[in-house]
């Protein structure tokens, strides 16, 4: 998206996410949340989702509370209210699994 900045192409990048016929977001909260990606980029993505009941898959190495406090959390103060949102979104679009096991990162 940050590319589409200096392009003029994130209303169609964003547009080509949130129609994806299937959707993977990895890591979801590993990233500085700012309000703009929470509320503009972010929650219409996955509202379009939830209506569309399109498939939408999610990775984090956060619990669902853990994933609240953080899009909660912004460069700009608190708004617990619209990570509320965001995360009522998450919880009806997918179902939580803890993967366990040995991290091959460190390898």
């Amino acid at each position: 998206l940050k590319n589409g900045f200096k392009d003029g192409t994130t209303a169609k990048r964003i547009e080509q996410v949130r129609e994806a016929r299937v959707l993977f977001l990895d890591d979801l909260g590993a990233e500085d949340m700012t309000p703009w990606v929470r509320d503009e980029v972010l929650g219409p993505i996955l509202h379009y989702r939830m209506i569309q009941e399109l498939p939408t898959f999610f990775s984090s190495n956060m619990n669902l509370d853990e994933l609240e406090t953080h899009l909660a959390d912004t460069k700009n103060g608190v708004d617990r209210m619209k990570a509320k949102r965001i995360m009522e979104r998450v919880k009806t679009l997918s179902t939580p699994y803890l993967l366990e096991g040995e991290n091959y990162r460190k390898h």
